[in-house]
């Protein structure tokens, strides 16, 4: 078996951008995905500032305790006149810098009325003066293809005077649930029956990280059910994404039904929850056959299909965030790494890792009663105390990161 580590390199590299691009509004383009690279047309700030109030003189030609001339009156949004030898100016955070002036005294560093001041300070050259380019300059590319758009690139965007953006299209993922035991939620109650919850925690995932997600009727457990709809909708969807039926029990047709239609990369990986794991393509359209297990599902889906999907939908891909935090707890793993689903508690200067009673690959409520999860090396021996690593749902749940 690969680990998780070598699973997710095998779908690497056989991602490719799967999408065109749009131009959109910058008012509808958070979370969307930077299709070309953004070059500064301006300076920001167009021009030299001041970042207080205050009064704008030249150190050189300006003395303390000395009552000197208010010449002008600079606010905001106004042109000013060149600086009168020898004077001042009255100014205000965020007007233009007067030529002739090479510093802000603040107004608390001043003794003044409408005709004068006393400075209480020396002036020093350059002191609150926020430079024409010092945030961004023009040429400069603020924004790189496959950067993710967020409040702080559209106010960049903005910043610069550009009210539009080319952006990648939405991946749109297929969402296939297997298992002729599922019912839909808001259905009867059966006896021997379970509702299906993997659609749902799976499409939530999904729209969180900005894909589009189409769903279709569960598909029961035989082999031709499962050929076809792999077939149907790998015509209409940028990726296919299964739950269920990778395994190796009779009922299970997914990785037959995969080496069918298409092509099976790989299957099976050492990681805990989650070994089955299927990944292929169908008529070209990649597949990526998850377990049913609802923990497992989504955690092999945040951990292995994640960083795939990002890159098919032209992200430029970052490393996973891991904090190292203090074990709570005692554990040994065997031949398979895991993820345990743990809970942070600071306790003085520390955080410490508390791990969910129950690591059972079914209990959905270990999901909603913990902050994230710790990985284990297999053949691991963990003791209370020692450094872990966490990454928290946040980031599991996040573009960008």
């Amino acid at each position: 078996m690969l680990s998780e580590y070598e699973a997710i390199d095998t779908l690497l590299s056989h991602a490719k951008l799967l999408v065109d691009n749009e131009t959109l509004s910058i008012n509808n383009a958070s979370t969307r995905i930077c299709a070309k690279n953004i070059i500064a047309p301006i300076n920001v700030p167009a021009q030299d500032n001041s970042a207080m109030d205050g009064f704008a003189c030249n150190s050189n030609d300006v003395a303390i305790n000395t009552n000197i001339e208010i010449s002008q009156r600079i606010v905001a949004g106004n042109s000013p006149v060149a600086l009168k030898p020898g004077t001042t100016a009255r100014i205000f955070t965020g007007a233009s810098i007067p030529a002739g002036a090479d510093c802000i005294v603040i107004q608390e560093n001043g003794d003044y009325d409408d005709s004068s001041v006393s400075f209480r300070t020396t002036p020093v050259s350059g002191q609150h003066i926020r430079y024409a380019g010092e945030d961004i300059k023009q040429g400069q590319i603020i924004l790189h293809r496959g950067d993710v758009i967020g409040p702080a690139q559209i106010g960049l965007i903005a910043s610069l005077g550009i009210d539009t953006v080319c952006v990648y299209k939405k991946l749109r993922i297929a969402l296939l649930t297997t298992g002729s035991e599922l019912l839909e939620p808001g259905s009867k109650h059966e006896d021997g029956k379970r509702y299906n919850s993997n659609r749902y925690t799976l499409t939530a995932a999904i729209n969180q990280l900005g894909f589009d997600v189409s769903h279709h009727q569960i598909i029961a457990d035989n082999l031709n059910d499962t050929q076809n709809e792999l077939i149907a909708r790998s015509a209409d969807a940028d990726v296919v994404i299964s739950t269920g039926g990778v395994s190796v029990g009779d009922e299970d047709h997914v990785k037959n039904a995969l080496e069918n239609t298409g092509t099976m990369h790989l299957w099976k990986i050492a990681m805990k929850p989650g070994k089955p794991l299927a990944f292929g393509s169908v008529n070209n359209t990649p597949f990526i056959g998850l377990p049913g297990n609802p923990v497992s599902a989504l955690i092999t889906y945040l951990i292995i299909a994640r960083p795939f999907l990002l890159s098919c939908q032209g992200v430029t891909l970052r490393p996973l965030i891991r904090y190292p935090v203090k074990s709570g707890f005692d554990w040994q793993t065997q031949k398979r790494c895991e993820y345990l689903r743990v809970t942070l508690q600071q306790e003085g200067d520390e955080l410490i890792a508390h791990r969910y009673q129950s690591q059972d690959s079914g209990i959905q409520n270990s999901l909603h009663n913990s902050d994230g999860l710790a990985r284990i090396e297999k053949e691991s021996q963990i003791q209370t105390g020692d450094i872990i690593s966490f990454s928290p749902y946040s980031s599991l749940l996040s573009p960008s990161i």
